[in-house]
């Protein structure tokens, strides 16, 4: 008999085959083998065999041995790759850390009360280093591997283009992780004497803010490619998350420039105040402290606002609370630079919509809030950072809000979907439906949900996919068409299903009128009518459709010919709803036009009809 390898379903399949075969040597070691179905590329199933206890010492179970090895290999490989998925999240962290902690190198400079002089607080500058290089390490890493997997999406085959965003890309990797801030601290500074210490202070502010901008756009980079792939919910989350971070990281950092430059604009006051009484300005590092500066405490108070002495417009807050001396713990400072941060882009952003918004002169926005750190000094660093923390502050609240938005929504939605999706539940007629079509509208719902606060169940219902819809209205009309049609065309069938509505009517709803023109014809599913006639009165029918099915508007049945004439048959009665109804309608035209495209010959209908249950 032959067989067939690439049927499953042939009688002993590749046994057989084996079985068949001649004898092997002697040499060949004989082993049972067992049946195993598999799928090639194509889809065909096809049937092998493989050794069902192989022998210890086979080569086929040195084979499985050896393929296990290199599966687990492969998946230890994956797992343990940096420039894997899975890695992304925690390379993001580093990153998010690595930025945070930049902030910190303006905390390195504090005031000595007492001297009058600048301190360099050494121990939080060699903790600030360590860490610095310690992330500085996971980023050379994340590179390495990042270059071997390196994809550039640009569109269409322009290879100048993606050779010159490569090379973008790896010049930013570059200038993101180059060690600046610990060389100017380790190398340059120590060797730095008088004006140079201070020139090397405020280099160390301006480079550390220009390696804020690669090392941001590599975070970002690096947040949309963790996210790429992610659901809908992971992604608006992880947005909405993202932009709080940076609102939190960007309020430190503002915080902490004003703490670094509060401390420069001591340093101005000093040297002016210096410059008139006489005393040694080379140098205000306590390490090559020169003569005696107390004077500078009445010449350059800073704990008293006197701007006609020294205006230090923004910064004196900061100088007043003491956070700036020497005396104060780290933590101290973070907490309080952290919350000025925050307070201040909330309450610019704030004061600037009022102005765009309500009309308020910038002059009377200056004098109201200058003791909310509104009004600047004419000192030009301090005015750039104070438009500069104003725009930010904008944007980032505006990102913030436009994401926490897009996240509140998708909470809504999903809140009203369930919601909805419990009223289609509790509905009669889903509850009348078999297992495979109920599952077939909750697969539809969780397609096309929308909060809508006006959601119509009914309307759902007859917005349901073409195949779904006709399944859900045959199970639910198949009582009701058994009593109204003997024989039906099986195409003219569909079409009519096509043209059903599923139309709900209250209690005590006029369905038809006595002596209208008949313009409907109701399949009722569920519910309790009953007909008042002319002449006498009959009796209350109730009714549960899930057994009978009952309908009324039968006089559009028979008449063909009235219904080319463009006439409507008349109404001999009124039938009512006694109880909330629901039923399947169609229109006196369509039902026109359905049995004009499905015109036998000789003006036969494509249906036969029977009137065995009326009311």
């Amino acid at each position: 008999m032959p067989v067939d390898p690439i049927n499953p379903n042939t009688s002993n399949g590749w046994m057989q085959l084996w079985h068949d075969t001649t004898i092997a040597p002697s040499h060949v070691q004989i082993v049972e083998l067992e049946e195993s179905s598999t799928t090639v590329g194509n889809g065909t199933a096809c049937v092998s065999s493989v050794p069902r206890n192989p022998p210890r010492n086979s080569f086929s179970a040195r084979g499985h041995q050896l393929i296990n090895n290199q599966n687990y290999c492969q998946k230890l490989k994956k797992i343990l790759n940096p420039g894997g998925p899975h890695w992304n999240w925690f390379f993001l962290g580093v990153y998010v850390l690595s930025i945070s902690l930049d902030s910190s190198f303006f905390y390195i400079l504090s005031i000595d009360g007492c001297s009058e002089c600048l301190a360099l607080v050494k121990n939080l500058a060699f903790a600030l280093v360590v860490f610095r290089s310690l992330f500085d390490i996971f980023h050379v890493i994340y590179v390495i591997f990042e270059s071997d997997n390196a994809d550039v999406d640009v569109p269409g085959n322009n290879s100048w283009a993606i050779n010159a965003r490569k090379y973008l890309h790896c010049i930013n990797a570059i200038l993101s992780i180059l060690p600046i801030p610990l060389g100017l601290l380790f190398v340059v500074v120590p060797k730095m004497r008088g004006l140079e210490f201070e020139v090397a202070m405020s280099w160390l502010k301006y480079l550390v803010l220009a390696q804020y901008v690669p090392r941001t756009i590599r975070t970002y980079q690096l947040f949309k490619r963790a996210t790429n792939g992610a659901g809908v919910y992971a992604v608006t989350l992880a947005n909405a998350a993202f932009s709080f971070l940076v609102f939190l990281i960007v309020s430190h950092g503002f915080g902490a420039l004003r703490y670094f430059i509060a401390i420069e604009r001591v340093t101005v006051c000093w040297r002016q105040a210096c410059k008139s009484s006489g005393c040694i300005h080379d140098s205000f590092l306590c390490d090559q402290y020169l003569g005696d500066r107390r004077i500078l405490n009445t010449l350059c108070p800073i704990k008293i606002r006197d701007p006609t002495v020294f205006n230090f417009g923004m910064f004196h807050d900061a100088l007043q609370t003491g956070i700036v001396e020497v005396t104060t713990n780290f933590h101290q400072k973070f907490l309080y630079c952290f919350q000025w941060g925050i307070r201040s882009l909330c309450e610019r952003t704030r004061q600037l919509l009022r102005m765009m918004f309500m009309m308020i002169s910038i002059r009377n926005c200056i004098d109201a809030s200058s003791a909310k750190n509104c009004g600047t000094s004419v000192y030009f660093s301090e005015s750039l950072f104070s438009l500069v923390m104003t725009i930010t502050g904008v944007a980032l609240i505006s990102s913030l809000f436009e994401n926490v938005k897009k996240l509140l929504q998708y909470y809504y939605k999903e809140i009203s979907a369930k919601m909805q999706m419990q009223e289609i539940e509790k509905c009669r007629l889903f509850q009348m439906l078999c297992d495979d079509l109920q599952q077939e509208v909750r697969n539809y719902h969780q397609t096309v949900r929308q909060a809508t606060e006006d959601f119509n169940v009914y309307q759902f219902f007859n917005e349901l996919p073409r195949g779904t819809n006709r399944k859900f209205k045959l199970q639910l009309c198949s009582p009701v068409l058994e009593k109204v049609f003997d024989r039906i065309d099986e195409h003219f069938l569909n079409a009519m299903l096509d043209l059903l509505k599923l139309v709900p009517y209250t209690e005590r709803s006029i369905l038809v009128h006595e002596g209208s023109g008949v313009e409907k014809m109701f399949f009722i599913v569920r519910g309790k009518i009953w007909s008042e006639p002319t002449t006498i009165r009959t009796t209350t029918f109730s009714f549960n459709a899930s057994n009978d099915g009952h309908f009324c508007g039968e006089e559009l049945l028979p008449r063909a010919s009235v219904l080319q004439l463009g006439g409507l048959p008349i109404s001999t009665r009124t039938v009512i709803a006694h109880t909330p109804v629901e039923a399947f309608v169609i229109e006196a035209d369509d039902w026109k036009q359905l049995v004009n495209s499905f015109m036998l010959p000789d003006d036969q209908l494509p249906y036969i009809f029977r009137l065995t249950q009326k009311i």
